[in-house]
């Protein structure tokens, strides 16, 4: 489970948009806007690195599905709009397998879900151009952790 909090931790570390670009911008909007290019790369490089830890080609098989299911919910959920999260956590749920280390996972992604959710929410005046960079940043780590796991689907 160690390593699926790893990914979830930088996911929010790249959420949190640092990038060389960026650096002087005080709006944390704009530092993820910037960062977005590198967001897919890095999900990819950082899945594949969980990935590796799987003890059994079987075990990173079963990680690879759920993870490619998530993230294709996530990448869809993103290009649809806004959703509530207990819909996101109704929809991961259903992805996630009933043993407990699977649980801690889907808690995390509904958990990060849920904190964006309410940034977005608690702008204020228009928030348009606020949520495409959000649902954009978020698009592009879904994609680069559904690349890696197509990697290992059947």
């Amino acid at each position: 489970m160690k390593n699926f909090s790893t990914i979830l931790l930088a996911i929010v570390i790249a959420l949190s948009g640092v990038s060389c670009q960026s650096i002087n911008s005080s709006d944390p909007f704009v530092r993820i806007e910037k960062s977005t290019p590198y967001l897919r790369a890095s999900a990819i490089i950082i899945t594949n690195g969980v990935f590796s830890y799987a003890i059994s080609d079987s075990d990173r098989a079963e990680k690879a599905k759920i993870v490619y299911d998530i993230a294709t919910v996530i990448e869809q959920l993103t290009i649809d709009g806004d959703i509530s999260i207990e819909s996101v956590s109704e929809i991961i749920s259903y992805y996630v397998p009933d043993r407990s280390h699977w649980h801690e996972f889907a808690a995390n992604i509904i958990l990060i879900y849920a904190d964006v959710y309410a940034q977005v929410k608690d702008l204020e005046g228009d928030n348009a151009d606020k949520r495409r960079i959000l649902a954009k940043a978020l698009n592009q780590i879904a994609g680069g952790c559904k690349a890696a796991a197509s990697v290992y689907q059947e």
